[in-house]
C-alpha cells in the first residue's frame, strides 16, 4: 500500500502523481512500466517516488485502487440494491460494468490483459491492507455460506473471462452486453442441447 508520505500529501500533488501513474499504466503493462516516465510526468525526484511507494507494483495498485472499480465490488452493490436477488442483480451489474470499462478503457485493458496469479495474490493483499472488505462474502437470497462463495467464484470467473474477451476480440459496448446477456440467459435457463452441435474429429 502507498506510504504515509503519499497519503499525507496535499490533494493537488496527489492528483498530479496519480495522473502520471495512470498515464504510464494506460500506456504499457506493469512489466514494461518505467519509474523514469512516472517521475518525469509528475515532476518529482526519483527518490520521492520511493518515499511514496514501495515499488512499481505498489504504485500500479494505488492507481487501480483510486481509478477503477473491481467487478465484484460493483456486483456486491447490485446485490445489495436488489436485496440478494441474483438475477435481478446480474441485470443491473452488466450495464454498470460496461459503462465503467468503456469510461476507463485503457486502464481496464492493462488490468485484464497483463494480470497473472502473482499479481492477483499481491492485489488481494493490497486490498486487505487498504481495509477493503474480503472478496466474495456477499449475501445471496437462500444460499448458505459455502454455496454463496462457490456461486460467487463461478460468476467471477465467467465475468472476468468475458472482460478479457472484450479486449482480445475488440468488442464494443453493444457486443459486450450481447455476449453478457447470452451468458446470463444460459446461467438462468441452461444451455439447450438443440442450441449446439459439437462435431467429432
Amino acid at each position: 500500500m502507498p506510504k504515509s508520505t503519499f497519503t499525507n500529501l496535499p490533494d493537488e500533488k496527489k492528483r498530479v502523481i496519480l495522473r502520471a501513474l495512470r498515464e504510464e499504466f494506460e500506456a504499457r503493462p506493469i512489466h514494461e512500466a518505467s519509474v523514469a516516465n512516472i517521475i518525469k510526468a509528475a515532476d518529482i525526484p526519483r527518490g520521492s517516488f520511493y518515499q511514496y511507494f514501495e515499488d512499481l507494483t505498489d504504485s500500479f495498485f494505488t492507481v487501480l485502487d483510486s481509478e477503477i472499480s473491481e467487478s465484484h465490488d460493483l456486483f456486491a452493490s447490485a446485490l445489495k440494491e436488489k436485496n440478494g436477488d441474483l438475477f435481478a442483480a446480474l441485470n443491473v451489474f452488466g450495464p454498470a460494468m460496461a459503462d465503467e470499462i468503456f469510461q476507463k478503457y485503457d486502464l481496464y485493458r492493462i488490468r485484464y490483459l497483463s494480470w497473472d496469479c502473482e499479481l492477483e495474490a499481491k492485489w488481494r493483499t493490497f486490498r486487505r491492507e487498504n481495509k477493503h472488505k474480503p472478496d466474495l462474502l456477499y449475501h445471496l437470497e437462500g444460499a448458505d455460506s459455502a454455496l454463496r462463495i462457490e456461486i460467487m467464484h463461478f460468476l467471477n470467473a465467467l465475468i472476468k473471462k468475458m472482460i478479457e474477451r472484450l479486449f482480445i476480440e475488440n468488442w464494443d459496448k453493444e457486443a459486450f452486453l450481447a455476449h453478457y446477456a447470452q451468458n446470463i440467459l444460459w446461467i438462468q435457463s441452461g444451455i439447450k442441447v438443440k442450441e449446439i452441435h459439437i462435431g467429432t474429429v
